[in-house]
C-alpha cells in the first residue's frame, strides 16, 4: 500500500512519516510529555485512515508498520520490536473492548476521552490488574499525543477518580510475590532445551544463553559471539535495553562451551550473528516466539515464558553472592548492606543498573509479608463467611478444617488448593464422599479446584496448615500446624 502523498517528504527525525508536522501552540496543547512528540503522527494517521476507511484495526496495523515509536526513556532512539508489538496488541485490544461496549469508531482519530473512561470502567468491573490498565492507558495517551490530542487520555489515577473508583487501584506491584523462574514451575530446563534442539539448534542455544548468562530474548537473537567474547568476560551491547552495554563474567566451563558452540553456529551468518542469515531481525524474533509456542514455553501452556530462564539466572546469582535463597524463594533475611550490595551486582548482570529493579526477579521481604497477610485475610474472609460451607461442615460432623500447603502461609493460590478435616469420631477421618462435597463447595467459593487429603497424611507429613476456626467454633482466628493435635 502506497500512502505517500504527492507533496510529502520525510522528516529527518521521523523518516517513516509522510511529512513534518508543525505542532499547535504550547498554550493550546500543554502536553504532559512536552512538545517533542505532539502531532508527529498526525499526517501519517490521516493517510492511513484514508487508505483503510472504516477499519480502525487495520489502521492500527498500518500506522505502526510505518511509524517509528520514539523511546520513552533513555537514549534518543526508536523503541524495540517487542515494544511496537505490544503497542499494536494493546491498541487493538482496546478497540475490540470498545466494540464489545457497542462503541464503534470508524477512524482512530475519533477516539475520545469519554470512550476511554468507559473502557476504564470495564477494566475495573472485569478485575484487570493495575499493570494491564496502566499499559493500555500509556498506549492510548501516546496515541493522543501523536495525533495532536495530548489531553485525550489522562493518567490512570485521574481516570479512576473521575469514575468514582479508588485511585490506588492504579498502584502497580513491582515486587515479585511468586517466583517466575522456570524451575519454580517444576519445569526442567534441560528438557526444554532438548525439545527446542529438535526444532531448531540455534533457538536451543539461545535458550541456554538466557539461562547461563541472563540474556534477554532480543539480546540472544542479535548475539555476536565473536565480538562479545572478551576471554574472561562477555561484553554485551547489541540488543540491550536502551543500548546500554554491560559485562558478564565467564566463570564456568558450561558458559565457555556455550560460547564456543555459538561461534560455530554464527559462522553461517556473514555478520557473525547467532540467527538465521535468511531472516531479518523482526522475522527472527517472531520465529523464535513461534518455536517457543511449539514446545509449550508460554504462560498459557506451561505457565512460564522463556523470560523465566532470566529469572532463574537472577535468583541463582543472588544465592551465589549471598549464600541464601532470594526472598521470593523463601530465603531468610540478611543484613541490609549485604542485601543491597547483592542486588546491585545482580542488577548490573541483568543490565538494569538499579538495585530496586531486582525486586521484580527476587522479591523482597516487606512486600511478600504484606501480600501474604492480605492473601490469608482474603481467604479467611471468603471461606468463613460462607453460610453454605458452615452448614455443610456442621451436617457432616466436622470439628476442624485446615487449608493445606503453600496457601496456608499466604502464597497465591495456584492451579488448585487442598484442605484437610478432622471429626470427633474414631481416627478423626472424614468420609471420602463428605470430603468431596466439602471440597467442591470450597472450590466453588475460591474459583479453583479443591482436593481433600486425609487427616492422617496432614499430620504425619507435617504439612503447613491454616485452621479455619471461624467455620467450626467462635474463637480468635489462628494459624497452626498439625504437630501436637
Amino acid at each position: 500500500m502506497n500512502l505517500r502523498t504527492k507533496d510529502s517528504h520525510p522528516d529527518r527525525a521521523q523518516r517513516d512519516m509522510l511529512e513534518p508536522y508543525t505542532p499547535m501552540p504550547v498554550e493550546v496543547l500543554a502536553p504532559r510529555r512536552g512538545d517533542k512528540e505532539t502531532g508527529i503522527g498526525l499526517v501519517l494517521l490521516k493517510a492511513v485512515e484514508e487508505a483503510c476507511k472504516g477499519d480502525p484495526l487495520r489502521q492500527a496495523d498500518e500506522f505502526f508498520v510505518r511509524f517509528r515509536i520514539p523511546s520513552g526513556t533513555g537514549l534518543k532512539r526508536e523503541a524495540s520490536i517487542q515494544t511496537k508489538r505490544d503497542y499494536i496488541w494493546r491498541l487493538k485490544s482496546s478497540l475490540r473492548e470498545l466494540a464489545s461496549l457497542n462503541i464503534k469508531i470508524q477512524n482512530l482519530r475519533e477516539l475520545s476521552k469519554k470512550q476511554i473512561t468507559q473502557l476504564v470502567r470495564k477494566w475495573v468491573r472485569d478485575g484487570r490488574s493495575a499493570s494491564t490498565m496502566a499499559n493500555k492507558v500509556t498506549v492510548l495517551h501516546r496515541m493522543g499525543v501523536w495525533m495532536g490530542k495530548p489531553h485525550l487520555c489522562p493518567a490512570l489515577p485521574d481516570l479512576l477518580a473521575e469514575i468514582g473508583e479508588d485511585p490506588d487501584l492504579a498502584r502497580r506491584q513491582y515486587s515479585a510475590i511468586a517466583s517466575k523462574a522456570v524451575t519454580a514451575k517444576n519445569i526442567d530446563p534441560q528438557e526444554l532445551f532438548c525439545q527446542m534442539d529438535e526444532l531448531c539448534v540455534v533457538a536451543g542455544l539461545q535458550l541456554r544463553l538466557q539461562l547461563h548468562f541472563g540474556l534477554r530474548v532480543l539480546e540472544t537473537v542479535m548475539f555476536k559471539p565473536f565480538a562479545a567474547d572478551m576471554g574472561k568476560e562477555l561484553f554485551l551491547v547489541d540488543g540491550t535495553k536502551g543500548g546500554k552495554a554491560r559485562v558478564i563474567p565467564i566463570e564456568t566451563a558450561e558458559q565457555r562451551t556455550l560460547l564456543d558452540e555459538a561461534k560455530v553456529m554464527a559462522t553461517s551468518n556473514r555478520k557473525g550473528i547467532l540467527t538465521d542469515k535468511n531472516r531479518k531481525l523482526q522475522q527472527a524474533v517472531s520465529h523464535y516466539y513461534y518455536l517457543c509456542s511449539k514446545i509449550g514455553l508460554t504462560r498459557k501452556d506451561l505457565g512460564a515464558t522463556s523470560h523465566g530462564l532470566r529469572h532463574t539466572f537472577a535468583n541463582a546469582q543472588y544465592k551465589k553472592i549471598t549464600g541464601v535463597d532470594s526472598p521470593v524463594n523463601g530465603g531468610e533475611r540478611i543484613p541490609h548492606r549485604q542485601e543491597i550490595a547483592a542486588r546491585r551486582e545482580v542488577s548490573e548482570l541483568l543490565g538494569h543498573f538499579r538495585p530496586s529493579v531486582t525486586s521484580a526477579y527476587l522479591g523482597n521481604h516487606v512486600t511478600l509479608g504484606r501480600s501474604r497477610r492480605a492473601n490469608i485475610k482474603g481467604l479467611l474472609a471468603k471461606l468463613e463467611a460462607s453460610h453454605e460451607l458452615r452448614e455443610l461442615i456442621k451436617t457432616e460432623g466436622v470439628t476442624s478444617v485446615w487449608v493445606v500447603g503453600p496457601e496456608a502461609s499466604g502464597a497465591p493460590i495456584g492451579s488448585h488448593m487442598m484442605i484437610s478435616m478432622q471429626t470427633a469420631g474414631e481416627g478423626g477421618e472424614v468420609a471420602p464422599d463428605a470430603g468431596s462435597r466439602i471440597g467442591a463447595v470450597v472450590g466453588r467459593i475460591m474459583g479453583k479446584p479443591c482436593f481433600c487429603i486425609t487427616y492422617a497424611s496432614f499430620r504425619q507429613q507435617n504439612i503447613e496448615g491454616l485452621e479455619l476456626i471461624g467455620l467450626t467454633q467462635e474463637r480468635a482466628l489462628a494459624t497452626t500446624s498439625p504437630v501436637g493435635f
